[in-house]
C-alpha cells in the first residue's frame, strides 16, 4: 500500500512539464499582449520579491497598539493572552467574531496574502516569455513562485476555511478544491526547486522547504473539518526531508544559556531550521517580549511595547519540572535585571517571550528581524503523527518523537523509546499534541492544531490532558464555539 502511494506520489511529481504545464492557473493575457518581464533581472528582481510580500510580510509585521497579527489564532485558543486593551486581542477572547476590530484583522489578513498570491500569479505568466533565462531556470523561478502561491493559499485556509479564486470574488472555493489547488502548486513546486537545505540555496526556498509545507497541509487536510486522509502521503512526502541529511536538531551546550532553543534564538543560519523569514520593520517582535511597565527600566525604555503572547498556566502546565523549554530564559521569562543608581535590582512579572530577544541583556533597536516558520523538530513530530495514524506506533514514529523530546529532558533515548513503543495509538497521538505544545509555541498553531485534531489540552489530575472538544472550557472560562474556529470572510 505504501509503495502504491509512493510510486503515484513520485510519478505525479516527475510528471510535471517543467515549462508549459507551468502557465496553469495564470492570469489570462489582455487581448493579443503578451506579458513578459524585461529582462532576466528583471525576472529574478520579482521572484526574491515574494520572500517579503504577501503571509512573508505579516510574518514580520507589528502593530505599537495590538501587537502581533499572527498571534490571533494563539488568543483564540485561550491558551496565550496579551496585555492590549484595545483593537482585536479583547474581541478574540470573547470569541466577538463580529466586532469592528476582528473584521479588520481580517481585512488586513485577506489583502496581504492576496498580494502575495497575486504577485506570484504575475510570475507564473511572464517568466516563460522572459528572455534570458534557460529551461531550468525558469522551471525554479516559477517553482518559487508556486511555492508562494500555496504557501499564502493555506494560510487563508486556516484563517478562513477556503479562498476565491480571485480577491473581488465573492464567493469562496471549497475546502477541498482550495486545498488541490494547494496541494498541485507544491508537487510542482518539489519536482522544479533544488534538493538543498535553505542556507545551501543562499536563503531561498528548496524542495525540502516545499515538502514541509505540503506535510503540513496534508495534516489538516486528515483532520477536521474536511477529513479526507492524507496521512499516507504526509509521510510519504516528510521522509526524504529526514533521510536527506541536511537539517538535525540543534545540540544544547554545557549550560542553560547555550542550550539549543538560545542557538536557535539567535541564529538563524542553524541547520534546524529549514525555511527563515527575513527582513525589516520599524517595530520588532522584540518590543512585545516584556511587559508594558518594563519602560521604566534601564536597557529597556522606549523599545517595550506591551506583552502581547503571555502563556497561560494551562500551556505552561505542558512542560515538567526538568523541561528545559519551560525554564527561565529559554522560550520565555519572568525575571530582568535592571541596574538602579549602581545597584543591581531584579524585576519579577508574568511570563513573556523571550525567544523574540535577540540579546538576553537589552532590546536593541534592529530593523532588521527574522523568524523562523520550519524546524526539523516539527518536522520529526510531523512525521510521527502521520506514521502512528496510518501505520500505528511503529519503532520510526518513536524514535522520531523520542529524538525532539530527549533534547529537553534528562531521560536517555532508548528509555523513552522503550516507554512510547508500548503505548495504544491514541494515547501516543496525545504525547505527539502534548510535544507540539511543548516545543511549537512561536509557531502560533495552537488554533489549528485543535480544530484538526478536535481536542484540547485541559489541566486534569495534575497533568495535562486532552479532552473532546465539545468538553473543553478555555482557561478563560469559554467553551471554544465552531463559529470562532475562522475569522470572518471578509466582503468584497
Amino acid at each position: 500500500m505504501r509503495n502504491n502511494i509512493k510510486s503515484k506520489v513520485l510519478l505525479l511529481i516527475m510528471g510535471v512539464i517543467f515549462v508549459s504545464s507551468c502557465q496553469n492557473e495564470s492570469v489570462e493575457p489582455v487581448g493579443n499582449i503578451t506579458k513578459t518581464y524585461g529582462d532576466s533581472i528583471a525576472a529574478r528582481a520579482a521572484v526574491n520579491e515574494l520572500y517579503t510580500k504577501g503571509l512573508s510580510q505579516l510574518y514580520l509585521s507589528t502593530d505599537q497598539d495590538n501587537g502581533i497579527p499572527l498571534a490571533w489564532g494563539s488568543y483564540l485558543s485561550g491558551l496565550f493572552e496579551s496585555e492590549a486593551t484595545q483593537g482585536y486581542y479583547p474581541a478574540l477572547t470573547m470569541q466577538n467574531m463580529t466586532a469592528p476590530s476582528v473584521k479588520d484583522l481580517a481585512k488586513q489578513i485577506y489583502s496581504t496574502c492576496f498580494d502575495g498570491i497575486e504577485a506570484a500569479d504575475t510570475i507564473i505568466q511572464q517568466i516563460p516569455n522572459t528572455l534570458g533565462l534557460n529551461p531550468a531556470e525558469q522551471a525554479k523561478l516559477i517553482g518559487e513562485a508556486k511555492f508562494f502561491r500555496a504557501f499564502n493559499r493555506f494560510y487563508l485556509i486556516r484563517v478562513f476555511g477556503a479562498f476565491p479564486d480571485k480577491r473581488a470574488d465573492s464567493s469562496y472555493l471549497s475546502m477541498e478544491t482550495s486545498y488541490t489547488k494547494v496541494e498541485k502548486d507544491l508537487l510542482e513546486a518539489i519536482a522544479t526547486l533544488p534538493d538543498k537545505s535553505f542556507v545551501e540555496n543562499k536563503s531561498h526556498v528548496t524542495s525540502l522547504v516545499a515538502r514541509a509545507l505540503l506535510g503540513d497541509v496534508y495534516l489538516h487536510m486528515s483532520g477536521r473539518p474536511l477529513q479526507k486522509d492524507k496521512y499516507v502521503e504526509a509521510v510519504e512526502i516528510l521522509r526524504p526531508i529526514i533521510k536527506s541529511g541536511k537539517h538535525q536538531l540543534a545540540s544544547n551546550g554545557v549550560r542553560e544559556d547555550q542550550s539549543a532553543f538560545n542557538m536557535l534564538r539567535t541564529t538563524p543560519t542553524n541547520d534546524e531550521y529549514l525555511y527563515v523569514i527575513y527582513g525589516e520593520n520599524t517595530l520588532s517582535r522584540a518590543s512585545f517580549a516584556f511587559p508594558k511597565i518594563a519602560k521604566n527600566w534601564d536597557n529597556v525604555k522606549e523599545h517595550v511595547a506591551f506583552n502581547a503572547f503571555r502563556p497561560t498556566r494551562t500551556l505552561l502546565a505542558c512542560y515538567g519540572d526538568e523541561d528545559l523549554r519551560g525554564k527561565d530564559h529559554q522560550f520565555f521569562h519572568t525575571f530582568f535585571k535592571v541596574k538602579d543608581d549602581g545597584k543591581t535590582i531584579f524585576e519579577i512579572f508574568s511570563p513573556a517571550p523571550y525567544y523574540w530577544l535577540s540579546s538576553g541583556t537589552e532590546i536593541t533597536a534592529q530593523p532588521k528581524q527574522y523568524v523562523g516558520v520550519y524546524r526539523y523538530a516539527e518536522i520529526l513530530l510531523m512525521a510521527a503523527e502521520a506514521i502512528a495514524r496510518s501505520e500505528g506506533v511503529t519503532p520510526e514514529a518513536v524514535n522520531y518523537l523520542s529524538q525532539v523530546r530527549t533534547r529537553s529532558i534528562p531521560t536517555k533515548l532508548v528509555e523513552l523509546e522503550k516507554t512510547l513503543s508500548v503505548l495504544p495509538t491514541d494515547r501516543f497521538l496525545e504525547e505527539v499534541w502534548l510535544e507540539r505544545l511543548r516545543e511549537l509555541p512561536y509557531e502560533m498553531k495552537q488554533l489549528s492544531d485543535i480544530v484538526r485534531t478536535n481536542y484540547y489540552p485541559v489541566y486534569k489530575d495534575s497533568t495535562l490532558r486532552f479532552v473532546p472538544l465539545q468538553e473543553a472550557v478555555t482557561p478563560q472560562g469559554k467553551l471554544l464555539e465552531k463559529q470562532s474556529f475562522f475569522l470572518p470572510r471578509p466582503t468584497p
